[in-house]
């Protein structure tokens, strides 16, 4: 017997421009673009397996739904999932580590970048014709701050406070972290802090 297969918040993860069809080998599937918790029940009566993003599945759906054998979360994150029910049911509970790592580092930079470099700042200030009213051939609206030598403190170092940390370096930057489970060993070019440093 072919897996019932539930995707509840199908949406953010395609659009409409990517293909379930991988997936349907494991079994027949129905794509919701969006579910709320109220719809929960109706839509995912007979999965065997539940797909979600951010749809909330407590612990009376897990309950509820007597089929269920394993919930997919399509997000690194997975407080939508009440863990110890679906433990207590011996239903695993599997999250997408690290899919956004890379993506997540770059845009912890443009954004650092943007705070240091003031681009978008300076480039209204262009537009507005402010360099061409200057008097010399330069013209800043502020300092700019070089990252070189300067401190970037990160809280956690999973996979991508690694990607964020790795960038940090190549810009010359000190590195820093305070980590919850210091099992994981030392990290070459990080120093292990507490939260309050």
């Amino acid at each position: 017997m072919k897996n019932n297969i539930v995707i509840t918040d199908g949406f953010p993860l395609s659009n409409n421009d990517i293909s379930w069809e991988a997936l349907g080998k494991l079994g027949h599937i129905t794509v919701h673009n969006h579910t709320n918790e109220e719809q929960l029940l109706t839509r995912a009566q007979d999965a065997d397996i539940l797909i979600v993003n951010k749809t909330r599945v407590s612990a009376a759906t897990i309950a509820a739904l007597p089929r269920l054998k394993y919930i997919g979360v399509t997000a690194t994150g997975y407080n939508n999932i009440d863990i110890q029910a679906a433990k207590d049911r011996q239903i695993p509970v599997c999250n997408a580590v690290a899919y956004g790592s890379q993506t997540v580092a770059q845009h912890v930079f443009a954004l650092i970048l943007a705070l240091v470099n003031k681009v978008a700042e300076h480039n209204a200030q262009v537009q507005a014709d402010a360099w061409g009213k200057q008097p010399y051939f330069c013209f800043t609206l502020s300092p700019i701050m070089e990252l070189s030598g300067k401190t970037l403190g990160l809280y956690g170092y999973g996979n991508i406070a690694q990607a964020v940390a790795k960038i940090g370096r190549g810009f010359g930057m000190k590195i820093i972290a305070h980590r919850r489970n210091t099992e994981g060993g030392k990290s070459k070019g990080v120093t292990y802090v507490s939260q309050e440093d």
